[in-house]
């Protein structure tokens, strides 16, 4: 990795850190509490959704895209699942439709989504 990458890699993960330290600190094989789960209010949407942001760099190119992936569910999934979900998402694409390399997949929440009363 380049030391430019690596660099803005770092800040970037520096900023996700501070607003979601909690959540990356948590152990990866442990489904967060329910006083971890952020609840949100939703018009029809249900179950939970766990936040993930992979971060990527064009290939021959030294921007840096960071992009946050909600992974839907039914019941709360680990950490480490969430990853290796999003993981298995960026390998089904074809590598070459964007042109991206990935540098990084972490965990940063879970939120369940709870339906407004009428």
């Amino acid at each position: 990795m380049r030391r430019q990458d690596f660099l803005r890699l770092y800040s970037e993960i520096r900023a996700v850190r501070a607003d979601v330290a909690s959540a990356m600190d948590r152990p990866k094989n442990v489904v967060p509490a329910s006083e971890d789960i952020i609840k949100r209010t939703t018009e029809y949407a249900t179950g939970y959704g766990t936040w993930v942001s992979i971060w990527q760099r064009t290939r021959g190119q030294d921007d840096l895209i960071h992009t946050p992936f909600l992974i839907k569910t039914a019941q709360p999934i680990t950490p480490e699942e969430a990853e290796q979900r999003a993981q298995w998402y960026l390998e089904q694409e074809d590598p070459d439709v964007y042109n991206r390399t990935t540098l990084g997949v972490a965990y940063t929440g879970t939120n369940e989504f709870v339906p407004r009363t009428r």
